[in-house]
């Protein structure tokens, strides 16, 4: 079989997180014997062109090489559009080269695989008519918040996920959300991301070396991640003689404002922030915390509480859909209320000060990763049934 992968992020080099689930996916796909072309956007520091036998990734140029920086970072396009509104003025340039490499790209395919409803979902519907060949869409969580918050990002999304031959989410509830914008629940399946990760630290690295217990976050350092409900609860353990530390791994938009938080409370002795990490390096900063916080005001479904059942690091996180679906409070993680960093400092005390229970947590959150075989191999397996489900029969 033929794929064409549109997706506006991929992994600009090894390690790098951008996008990692679009390769991870593609990766077995081109293993088993199909021809994978990926259409991402181009970027200053990667290549145009990689040749990796039978996946081929191609970075389409949109504007001079140095401004091309649209698509990259934390956040992706929605953090670039909303920290310069320059940005703005990259987006016709950009769409008439996604449109242009995706459609000589997908000469001959079988089928689109298009990633997220903005953008890569409208140029496959565009592409996919043109050619007569049918796209799989996956919506990411992202796009569907984006579709629900905004009317002109709702119109332009309803109409690719009606004509998608196929519809995949990361979650149920992300699922009910695409039926509930009009989406037969025949046409729309749950996908869960796979999971793979490293424990042991590179040889040679250097780590911030914090007293225990420890936490760690691991994530983009953007509003909606409630990293700066995290620091308070830091704050409020303090406060009552229980003297956490934590590291924050990840960067973003958020990071000086965050900083100066840490700084203002006091915290500098408690919190190291990180910046960014390579990808595979993830799981070992989580082995050697004692709990991983996931304190976030939205989530499609997170890779990072796999990753801490991976390794056995328990998990303390906020109670929203996606979440939710992974951690049955008491069970596999304690869950608390969004915005709550009184209830976020209960639970980080708990799971930090008793062993028994922090133990607890890591096994069942472990024993159930296992029993979904959650690898990226059955991942890969699941989107190639959904590529034949779409291709007419012949």
């Amino acid at each position: 079989m033929k794929i064409t992968i549109l997706t506006s992020s991929y992994p600009l080099y090894r390690g790098d997180y951008a996008g990692i689930f679009v390769e991870k996916m593609a990766l077995p796909l081109a293993t088993w014997g199909h021809k994978v072309d990926v259409v991402a956007p181009g970027h200053p520091e990667a290549p145009r062109h990689e040749n990796h036998a039978n996946l081929q990734v191609w970075r389409f140029p949109y504007f001079l090489r140095a401004f091309e920086q649209l698509a990259y970072g934390p956040g992706g396009i929605p953090e670039n559009l909303r920290s310069s509104r320059l940005m703005a003025l990259l987006i016709p340039f950009f769409m008439l080269g996604f449109l242009i490499a995706a459609w000589k790209r997908s000469a001959g395919a079988d089928v689109i695989h298009a990633n997220w409803t903005l953008p890569a979902g409208w140029v496959a519907r565009l592409v996919g008519k043109r050619r007569g060949v049918p796209y799989v869409l996956t919506a990411r969580g992202s796009d569907i918040q984006l579709a629900k918050k905004s009317s002109l990002a709702g119109r332009l999304c309803r109409p690719v996920l009606m004509d998608a031959a196929l519809v995949t989410t990361v979650s149920e509830a992300l699922r009910e959300e695409v039926i509930a914008m009009g989406v037969p629940p025949g046409r729309v399946r749950v996908i869960p991301s796979g999971v793979a990760v490293k424990t042991t630290r590179p040889r040679g690295q250097d780590r911030p070396e914090l007293p225990r217990p420890r936490g760690v976050f691991v994530g983009s350092l953007r509003e909606l991640k409630g990293v700066d409900v995290l620091i308070e609860a830091m704050a409020k353990l303090r406060d009552r003689g229980t003297l956490h530390s934590l590291w924050i791994v990840g960067d973003g938009p958020e990071r000086e404002k965050l900083e100066d938080l840490v700084r203002k409370l006091r915290l500098t002795d408690r919190i190291a922030f990180t910046g960014r990490v390579p990808h595979d390096e993830v799981g070992s900063w989580m082995a050697e915390a004692d709990y991983m916080v996931l304190p976030s005001f939205s989530e499609g479904r997170p890779n990072v509480v796999y990753e801490a059942f991976a390794v056995g690091t328990p998990v303390v996180a906020t109670n929203i859909p996606g979440t939710s679906e992974l951690i049955a409070d008491g069970e596999r993680g304690l869950l608390v209320p969004v915005k709550d960093s009184a209830a976020l400092a209960e639970a980080m005390e708990k799971v930090g000060g008793n062993e028994v229970l922090s133990q607890h947590l890591a096994e069942m959150g472990s024993a159930w990763l296992a029993a979904q075989g959650l690898t990226w191999d059955a991942c890969a397996r699941s989107y190639l049934a959904a590529y034949e489900a779409a291709v007419p029969a012949s």
